[in-house]
């Protein structure tokens, strides 16, 4: 870095040599913080990055650096997990469909990083994958000249700029009711199905133009989508409990009550002439019911034509093989859309497994309730 800064300036005289500490090893951060603190690195160094992969945090880098350094703060504000900020506590459901790179408004936890990020810095230069993080873009820029200005003024000066008047107050608490369907157990957040009404309402009554608008586009295509996964969610919820039900009628007839060897009976014979085949059957069925019988159909069709509205108005990338994404992980969640969020594939492949196995002892035997349906 030394020997670059110095053919730097030889065209261009005011350059400046930042560095960042992003990946380094534990023995790397230690040799560096040896350069940094040495008095000659002075004439070639001029500032410190604090950004996503950094083995300290920014108040211990602080602490860490001499005083005369410069650090502008680097903030990830474009992936919901795996991350600097990941989404607290996301719900599995969310980040086995909706992925790393979701569209994800986040203007509150966003203005929360700012605030305690900022102190101790000389400003920020936001880390964007590409469209997806609009709003927490603006989030940044806004709060960035006036940190204490409320979340909801600001959300409202960028909708009335994008959208127009008539959505200004609707679409800003849009936004933040998008960022409350992430908050807490899937399930229960019955938030969720609000948010999408009021998306709904906006969508019937907005403008054209604003129906073109990417920015309407991208929070529209996110309530149709949180709201289809929590009804998955219950849909399987409900028929992993069904199944459970009907596998553990084995326990009323004498399956699984008592150990197999002194059950008395030859090893082909099931206590009280019954057998587990077709209880066993019975649960595989209701399992894949889900499949076979796809719950809030009407909801997915909505969510596969905003994401090719999507791509004609911005080339979204949302899917690998119709759009072109780079990869799944890489907010293609289109194609993850159907992914399970329960155990109900595990459980039909542990039931598959168990009804290819000779004798009905043995299959009772690896049912084992209820240790082996359980995770």
């Amino acid at each position: 870095m030394e020997r670059q800064k110095e053919n730097l300036c030889r065209y261009h005289p005011h350059g400046q040599m930042w560095v960042s500490s992003q990946g380094f090893s534990a023995d790397w951060m230690q040799q560096f913080l040896e350069v940094v603190r040495q008095e000659n690195t002075k004439q070639w160094l001029d500032g410190i990055v604090f950004g996503p992969g950094s083995r300290l945090s920014g108040e211990a880098m602080r602490r860490a650096l001499p005083p005369s350094y410069p650090i502008c703060c680097y903030p990830d504000i474009t992936h919901s997990m795996e991350c600097q900020y990941p989404v607290p506590d996301w719900d599995v459901a969310y980040a086995l469909t909706e992925g790393r790179e979701v569209i994800n408004p986040r203007p509150q936890d966003e203005a929360n990083i700012l605030r305690r990020s900022l102190p101790g810095t000389v400003g920020f230069i936001a880390y964007s994958e590409g469209c997806n993080d609009d709003v927490n873009k603006f989030v940044w820029s806004a709060l960035g000249w006036d940190s204490k200005r409320p979340v909801i003024d600001m959300l409202r000066d960028f909708t009335h700029y994008f959208l127009g008047t008539q959505e200004t107050q609707g679409f800003a608490q849009g936004l933040l009711h998008l960022e409350s369907s992430w908050q807490g157990p899937l399930a229960t957040n019955s938030g969720v199905e609000i948010t999408l009404e009021r998306f709904r309402d906006m969508e019937r009554s907005c403008s054209p133009a604003v129906l073109r608008n990417w920015r309407f586009q991208q929070a529209l295509y996110r309530a149709y989508f949180d709201a289809f996964i929590r009804r998955r969610l219950l849909d399987e919820t409900a028929h992993v409990q069904q199944a459970r039900g009907v596998l553990e009628r084995m326990l009323a007839i004498g399956w699984g009550a008592v150990p197999l060897r002194i059950w008395g009976a030859p090893a082909s014979t099931p206590p009280n002439g019954l057998s587990p085949g077709p209880l066993l059957a019975e649960a595989q069925a209701i399992l894949e019911e889900t499949v076979t019988r796809p719950v809030a159909a009407d909801l997915r069709t909505r969510i596969e034509e905003l994401g090719a509205t999507l791509f004609q108005s911005i080339r979204m990338q949302i899917a690998v093989e119709r759009y072109d994404a780079e990869a799944i992980h890489r907010a293609a969640n289109l194609d993850t859309l159907d992914t399970p969020v329960s155990d109900t594939m595990w459980m039909c492949r542990q039931i598959m497994e168990i009804r290819k196995m000779d004798g009905p002892i043995i299959r009772a035997d690896a049912y084992q309730i209820p240790s082996n349906l359980s995770r």
